[in-house]
């Protein structure tokens, strides 16, 4: 099991920010340990569904500038090996 996530890349957000998210456990309301829990992408088309899944989430859309985000499961046969998240600017149609 993936215990923490290790930010590998993160283009377009400042290093200050990067540095804040250079590791985080698998667990909590973030959409990376839905993700690998599931092994199906996360969505989040607003900001207010994204904060819905924590109040806490609200500082973390604010630092990043996260109006819609949609993380995706990187899986290799039966493990995960990651995720790869994509932060858009203003709500965006996502998914299904």
């Amino acid at each position: 099991r993936l215990e923490t996530f290790t930010l590998v890349a993160g283009p377009g957000i400042t290093p200050e920010v990067a540095a804040t998210w250079v590791q985080w456990p698998n667990a909590g309301a973030l959409p990376g340990p839905e993700a690998v829990r599931t092994g199906r992408p996360v969505y989040s088309r607003t900001r207010a569904e994204y904060v819905a899944r924590d109040p806490a989430l609200a500082a973390v859309a604010d630092q990043l500038g996260i109006e819609a985000e949609a993380t995706l499961p990187l899986v290799a046969g039966d493990r995960t090996l990651g995720i790869l998240s994509f932060i858009f600017p203003a709500p965006h149609a996502l998914g299904p």
